[in-house]
This record gives C-alpha cells, sequence and structure tokens, in this order.
C-alpha cells in the first residue's frame, strides 16, 4: 500500500510552477484556452474584446508560485465585479480551460491536475461570487497548502 501520509511530496508541492512549464507554460496555456473561448457560442461574447492573453498569464504565474502578478484575490474580483456571468458560462469556462490544458501540453501528472482542476473550481466559483457583488472567500488552507503559499487570517 502506498504512504498517504503527506498531502504532497515536496518536490510536486514545491514544483507545481517548474512541472507546469513555468511563464512560457502558463503562457502557452492561456493562449490555447484563448484559441479555444473565441470560438465557443457561449464564452465568446464575453471575450470577443478581450485583451487577456499577458494579464491572465501572470495572474496564473503569481498563483502558480512564479513570479508573476501577485494581484491575487482582489484583482480576480475586479475583473469580474458587475458581470452578468451565469452558472453555465462559469461550467464552460473550466471545461474550456481543462481542454486548454490538454491542448498546450499542460502536464498530466494527477498531482498538477487535480490542482489545477481544484484551483479552476475555486477560481470559478470566486469570480461568480464577485459578479453578483457578493464577498469572495478566501481560498481554503488545503489549496494553498497544496500551492505552498500562506494563508491570510
Amino acid at each position: 500500500m502506498a504512504d498517504t501520509s503527506g498531502a504532497f511530496a515536496p518536490e510536486i508541492r514545491h514544483g507545481l510552477y517548474e512541472l507546469a512549464g513555468g511563464r512560457e507554460g502558463f503562457y502557452r496555456l492561456v493562449a490555447a484556452m484563448h484559441e479555444r473561448i473565441i470560438r465557443d457560442d457561449i464564452l465568446g461574447p464575453l471575450f470577443a474584446d478581450a485583451d487577456h492573453l499577458v494579464p491572465v498569464t501572470e495572474f496564473f504565474v503569481g498563483a502558480f508560485g512564479g513570479e508573476g502578478d501577485p494581484a491575487g484575490l482582489g484583482a480576480l474580483c475586479a475583473a469580474h465585479h458587475g458581470r452578468e456571468l451565469t452558472e453555465v458560462q462559469r461550467r464552460r469556462y473550466v471545461q474550456q480551460m481543462m481542454a486548454s490544458a490538454d491542448d498546450s501540453g499542460f502536464p498530466d501528472a494527477p498531482e498538477v491536475r487535480a490542482v489545477f482542476a481544484a484551483w479552476l473550481e475555486w477560481g470559478t466559483r470566486t469570480a461568480l461570487l464577485a459578479a453578483r457583488g457578493e464577498p469572495a472567500p478566501q481560498p481554503p488552507g488545503w489549496l494553498l497548502a497544496a500551492l505552498d503559499k500562506p494563508s491570510r487570517p
């Protein structure tokens, strides 16, 4: 039976950014997402005029432990505040991001994809709350630990 005493092996937890291919890997991911989303009948209208390749890449880089824009939760909420987003759009975004991970060569190792999927779920649900003007929750401690981020009180 495998040892499951630690949630993530230190080399995995500390290396998610590197395992994902660093800044270049996240840029490929966001570029693949952009290509999918602009053709998507549900999401395309939301992103038609968006110039988000660099800001979204920097957001992911910072979120996953690289030297990116660490704006974090405040920037996520501000970017979505007042938008008329729906649960259908949120789900499609997650679906398209996971497909974009496949398209871009994002690592498919379970320890990388599980954290990425959990982060997408948390982030998109938080964006939906922000769009409605509701307070955004802090990321859960277990997600911050998986990303090797300090929690905030």
